[in-house]
């Protein structure tokens, strides 16, 4: 097979590469460079010197490296030769005593006092070793692995990557604490066992057969905490990396449906004041929560986004945005830099804040812009009607309404309220695997759900009146806000129509659904025409694809008929 169509190219890195040595080294355990700043040291894990200034593109980018000064094993390699013969690790530790069988071409164990251990011990035999051959395909895939390694001299390694520093970066918290990834005291641990080893030992040792290694038996002990600690570090990014959603698999090996998304199925909640009203989900809605649907249908959120409230604050297209003063609560004019500017202007920028929206604590948090709200929002009652208003400057509030019904825009509400006129315009292709019949895949419309327990609000418009329709589909009229506090619970799960369950397999004992949107208009018409034609209620022997009476109702029509 040619290279390029090989599904994917993987193989172990070269760390004696002359090109790592080009990078610039990292030898201090010091965060910071004193007592009393918050500079980074030079030569330490977070260096701006080394990686880069924080905040830049080359602090994502750059790597360093860590010298071990003396070889140790990649520690893939180290798992696979140990994972051969339980004594090889014993040697290598030194716990177990060996000796060196001509004959077998292997270690074989002996005692204290006709054998020998240690890591040096075991290096000196390392590219005599015959491993046994058996049945088993894994084992032979593994050793011969760990012969190519040994061939290719990538076995053995003096140079330790370290990732780039904007992927791990350390950060003060308010109180004065200092965070960081958890990767951070693994890298430290290394540095502080190769720091031990004298400058003079680095390119001094050798590992071949016949080379005098006596003198490497003294740094055994360090070179085992060297391996040690290198060992931790790789099984923190194999950990990252392997698994159902390590980072191969779900860059790389899945099949992502682009503007879809796969929820767990949970109930519809079916308690509502009035049947058939505008908020009350139907037979042809799916309910889905409202991160979902905003990367459902992620050019649509972009453009209602650019278009809304955005689009009013950044009007001035120079650079500057109109913003409100956190503590006079008056719309300001501020001058913003370039990137952040872009965040708020650009799909690319757009995109990070929707993908933000996952962490759920963001989602309640006040929108701020260089230490300005975004704007503020009156949440209130006009003639015992909910009603709620964007705006950007306190002055603006109408006599009669309460100064304390005004709080700032949160994340949450500026999404929805960019979109909730247009959310439940958007059909969506729900799926559930595996598919056993008619009713296991088929076409509905958006129900947008927010906070688990919402509200139904009017929008004010710029008089600060309602604008009342005539029709049930109000444009102006959220079936759905949020209900903003701590520790509120979002809907993150989706719903469909008790009458689709049967329809569908699907309970709610883990049952997920996949749900795929169009927006295009030949799309929106297509499903529109088939929502209101036969084909979508009745099956190809007449009967119906969707019928109310599933096991719920069965019970309690049985119950309330037995005598």
């Amino acid at each position: 097979m040619n290279r390029l169509e090989m599904p994917a190219n993987i193989k172990l890195m070269n760390t004696n590469d002359p090109r790592i040595k080009s990078f610039k080294m990292v030898t201090s355990l010091d965060t910071f460079d004193g007592m009393n700043t918050n500079n980074f040291h030079p030569d330490g894990l977070f260096s701006t010197e080394i990686f880069g200034r924080v905040g830049t593109p080359e602090r994502d980018t750059t790597f360093s490296f860590i010298h071990t000064k003396i070889p140790i094993f990649n520690p893939y390699i180290f798992k696979k030769i140990t994972g051969l013969k339980a004594l090889y690790k014993g040697i290598i530790t030194g716990k177990q005593y060996a000796e060196w069988n001509d004959k077998e071409k292997d270690f074989v164990p002996s005692d204290l006092v006709s054998g020998e251990t240690g890591f040096a011990f075991f290096l000196s035999r390392l590219t005599e070793i015959k491993f046994k051959q058996t049945s088993s395909a894994s084992r032979e895939a593994d050793i011969k692995l760990v012969y190519a390694a040994i061939e290719d001299n990538t076995a053995l390694i003096n140079f330790v990557p370290v990732f780039p520093a904007g992927l791990r970066d350390a950060y003060i918290e308010p109180d004065g604490r200092v965070t960081e990834d958890e990767v951070n005291p693994l890298y430290r641990s290394l540095i502080s066992a190769a720091n031990a080893l004298p400058d003079s030992i680095a390119g001094t040792t050798s590992n071949r057969p016949g080379i005098e290694v006596l003198d490497e038996v003294v740094y055994n002990t360090t070179r085992m905490t060297l391996q040690n600690s290198l060992n931790k570090i790789f099984d923190y990014f194999w950990l990252l990396f392997s698994g159902k959603r390590g980072f191969a698999r779900d860059k790389y090996y899945s099949r992502g449906v682009f503007n879809g998304t796969r929820n767990v199925l949970s109930a519809l909640c079916t308690t509502v004041e009035d049947l058939g009203a505008p908020h009350t989900p139907g037979l042809n809605n799916t309910t889905i929560g409202l991160f979902q649907v905003m990367k459902m249908i992620q050019p649509v959120t972009v453009n209602l986004l650019l278009n809304g409230w955005l689009g009013e604050a950044f009007s001035a297209r120079d650079g500057s945005a109109y913003l409100v003063d956190r503590k006079t609560r008056k719309m300001v004019p501020v001058s913003l830099k370039r990137d952040v500017y872009d965040r708020f202007t650009t799909p690319e920028g757009l995109i990070k804040c929707i993908n933000n929206f996952f962490i759920r604590p963001n989602r309640t948090k006040p929108v701020i812009i260089d230490g300005h709200y975004l704007a503020l929002v009156h949440k209130g009652e006009i003639d015992a009607k909910k009603v709620f208003k964007i705006f950007n400057d306190i002055d603006e509030l109408p006599k009669g309404l309460d100064v304390k019904d005004v709080h700032p825009l949160t994340w949450c509400e500026l999404f929805y309220i960019s979109g909730y006129r247009e959310w439940n315009n958007y059909p969506t292709m729900f799926t559930r695997y595996p598919v056993a019949g008619l009713g296991s895949t088929y076409m509905s419309m958006i129900y947008c759900k927010t906070t688990v327990i919402a509200e139904q609000r009017w929008e004010l418009n710029n008089d600060w009146e309602i604008k009342e329709f005539h029709d049930a589909n109000n444009i102006h009229y959220a079936y759905e806000y949020p209900i903003i506090k701590k520790n509120v619970n979002f809907f993150e799960t989706v719903a469909i129509s008790p009458s689709r369950l049967a329809g569908a397999t699907a309970d709610f004992d883990g049952d997920t659904g996949s749900q795929i949107a169009v927006y295009t208009s030949e799309s929106l018409q297509e499903v529109k025409d088939h929502l209101n034609s036969a084909t979508a209620y009745i099956d190809p022997k007449g009967g119906l694809l969707n019928s109310p009476f599933i096991d719920t109702t069965h019970r309690v029509v049985v119950g309330l008929m037995r005598r």
